[in-house]
């Protein structure tokens, strides 16, 4: 039976008295909070941080970046800790606690694994697939693999879309053609502090009308305030991306950031 002590007189006269002190809940809550491993929020001054993580090896998935985790921490309550070199971080979603891939050398992820598990973690997400032959060698440990198809990045030759060449792009140039043809002032921007916002006003705009049809519209506002808290960042950030302009006000934006010496993930279109 779970059970605390007392300390100081009298501690072997009983009290009668009917107290739950809720020891089990605090003691499972223990271990969904990672208090094992010393998490804290991610803020904006974590960038130079978790930055040279990213740079020890190529990372390929599109959530592997400051910029992405940054914009969906408060969605997804993400956090982090750096222990023996070892950047850690998870998750949370519908009560559900996740640890993603830790980052740092090859020959510290087998302890940082363990240590993972320790912490009572049963699912690590968003695997490199040079990580997964690393859980493969660790000592005494079976790992279930499993392919999580919906959140899979989908890659695209910068070529193929510049020239949307072949049947594959087909429709793509189709739709591009029609737009210029039925809108020849549009215009191309670079997103600039001025042009953020006009962009502010457009996604203003966007969220009045998908509020009303979402089916999850507080996770709408969410999203919109994960774009709002990258304008507010945007040089910083070091980020790219272009606005479309037409009838007086930006109709359209996209941005996002190299991730590696040739690859670019797309933060928002």
């Amino acid at each position: 039976m779970g059970h605390s002590e007392r300390i100081g007189f009298d501690v072997a006269k009983n009290i009668p008295s009917d107290k739950d002190q809720k020891i089990f809940r605090a003691g499972v809550k223990y271990f969904e909070e990672w208090v094992i491993i010393d998490l804290k929020k991610i803020s904006k001054s974590d960038k130079p941080i978790f930055d040279k993580f990213f740079q020890i090896r190529r990372y390929e998935n599109s959530h592997l970046n400051f910029t992405n985790l940054y914009m969906w921490a408060r969605p997804f309550d993400i956090r982090f800790a750096i222990e023996d070199e070892v950047l850690y971080m998870c998750s949370k979603w519908d009560a559900e606690r996740f640890a993603l891939q830790p980052i740092g050398r090859d020959e510290l992820m087998p302890a940082a694994v363990e240590k993972i598990i320790d912490c009572g973690a049963k699912k690590l997400i968003g695997l490199e697939e040079f990580f997964i032959d690393i859980l493969d060698k660790i000592p005494n440990r079976t790992f279930e693999i499993e392919r999580d198809d919906k959140n899979f990045d989908y890659v695209y030759l910068a070529e193929d879309l510049i020239n949307l060449s072949g049947r594959k792009y087909h429709s793509k140039k189709n739709h591009l053609n029609s737009f210029w043809k039925a809108y020849p002032s549009a215009q191309y921007l670079k997103i600039t502090p001025e042009v953020i916002e006009q962009c502010r006003e457009e996604l203003k705009r966007w969220y009045e009308v998908r509020s009303e049809e979402n089916e999850n519209p507080d996770f709408l506002e969410l999203e919109r305030n994960a774009i709002c808290e990258i304008f507010d960042n945007f040089s910083d950030f070091k980020l790219k991306g272009v606005a479309l302009h037409l009838g007086g006000k930006i109709i359209a934006f996209t941005f996002g950031e190299q991730i590696n010496s040739d690859t670019a993930v797309i933060h928002v279109e």
